[in-house]
């Protein structure tokens, strides 16, 4: 198979990107009307208790070491261009996300306050939460105007990560991994220093014990070091996809292979230990990779069966759309809820979920059609005509 051809088939991962953004979606419904994991669960299109929006950001984590690496590997873009153009991917609608989610923090004060179900254990703690953002504002968004604010130890300031956006921490962790992408990419060019990565992997979990002044013995939910693990699974699936269409092989690529698969079993391992649902989150990902793999290569006709639902173009679409789905739903949700009670102060939390699950997804997806195109769009297309106008690899 050509590189370019295995490069032009790739569509199912938009189409897969758009899933995970709808899965979180639901999932947060289910967590603010106090459903998941009960009916929550089962419109997430799983029977299984342990399944939450946030097991689909770890698989979005999986995606983006896959993705991050693939492009790395087509576009050979200098240091500079490559930040530059992420920076530009992620700030504009985070910031925009950022800026609705502090003038929407009363609001969210308000219905968790007042929800006929606000002792649940999720409410009360989005509510402690969602105070904290307001008496702490001006730090958490100077922290946010960085997007490093994953990184901020509570000790510095509590529960930076999430503050004003539920959803947001995983953009600072996301950006930490654009940050570091391109020194990984050249580190595992070389046999030492995929050991290396690997190593450092397997250390992660245990970083927290070992350096206590840091965080007070406690990982830091959103640093790089404490997700290192899911990009790693990103990356490790990416040299197999790369083994197995024949792109661009290197003289110690095999070697990778062999040590990539033989040490994803202690990862797993460390990471059940560590409490993590690491099992389900690597077993949604293995079967989509395996017949992903099975579609391109062998026309295997589950996988490609599989590869033209996630090409259907409503999927692609939602994929397309996934970032501004990703953060804006948050706020959205937040504002279906308060208009809800308004109507209906004494509202259960079963009537609620049925009701949010229709309302929420049809304003989510106007509000983030209309984000991609006026704001998402443009801050893509700027950072490509800078980078072509300053004679940098576009």
């Amino acid at each position: 198979m050509s590189e370019q051809k295995s490069y032009d088939r790739i569509k199912c991962l938009e189409g897969l990107r758009g899933f995970l953004a709808a899965w979180v979606l639901i999932g947060h419904v289910g967590s603010f009307t106090a459903i998941t994991p009960k009916l929550g669960v089962f419109f997430a299109l799983a029977f299984l208790p342990v399944l939450t929006a946030v097991q689909a950001v770890y698989v979005f984590m999986i995606l983006s070491g896959f993705v991050i690496f693939f492009l790395l590997t087509k576009s050979n873009e200098a240091y500079p261009t490559f930040i530059f153009r992420r920076f530009f991917r992620l700030f504009p609608v985070f910031l925009l996300a950022l800026a609705v989610g502090v003038l929407v923090n009363p609001v969210h004060q308000f219905v968790l306050a007042n929800v006929s179900w606000h002792d649940d254990s999720w409410v009360t703690s989005q509510l402690a939460l969602a105070q904290n953002d307001a008496q702490f504002a001006e730090q958490h968004i100077a922290w946010h105007l960085t997007m490093l604010h994953g990184l901020v130890p509570d000790a510095v300031l509590a529960q930076a990560d999430a503050a004003f956006s539920g959803p947001g921490w995983s953009i600072s962790t996301e950006w930490q991994f654009y940050l570091a992408a391109p020194l990984l990419f050249i580190l595992i060019r070389n046999q030492l220093g995929f050991i290396a990565l690997t190593i450092l992997v397997l250390l992660c979990p245990f970083l927290p014990n070992w350096l206590p002044f840091i965080n007070q013995g406690e990982p830091i939910r959103s640093s790089l070091f404490n997700q290192l693990g899911w990009f790693y699974a990103g990356i490790v699936s990416f040299v197999l996809y790369r083994e197995a269409v024949g792109v661009r092989r290197s003289d110690a690529l095999s070697f990778k292979l062999v040590a990539a698969v033989g040490l994803l079993s202690p990862i797993v391992i460390i990471y059940c230990v560590e409490g993590h649902h690491i099992w389900l989150v690597l077993g949604l990902w293995a079967a989509f990779f395996a017949l992903m793999l099975g579609g391109l290569v062998k026309k295997n006709p589950l996988g490609m069966l599989v590869m033209r639902l996630l090409e259907h173009p409503a999927l692609q679409y939602l994929g397309k759309i996934s970032y501004p789905v990703y953060l804006l739903h948050w706020p959205i949700l937040i504002l279906s809820l308060r208009g809800l009670i308004a109507v209906q102060p004494t509202v259960t939390a079963t009537s609620a979920y049925f009701i949010l699950i229709l309302v929420v997804p049809a304003f989510t997806l106007l509000a983030a059609s209309l984000v991609h195109r006026w704001v998402e769009q443009p801050g893509i297309d700027f950072a490509r005509r800078f980078c072509q106008q300053k004679g940098r690899k576009p």
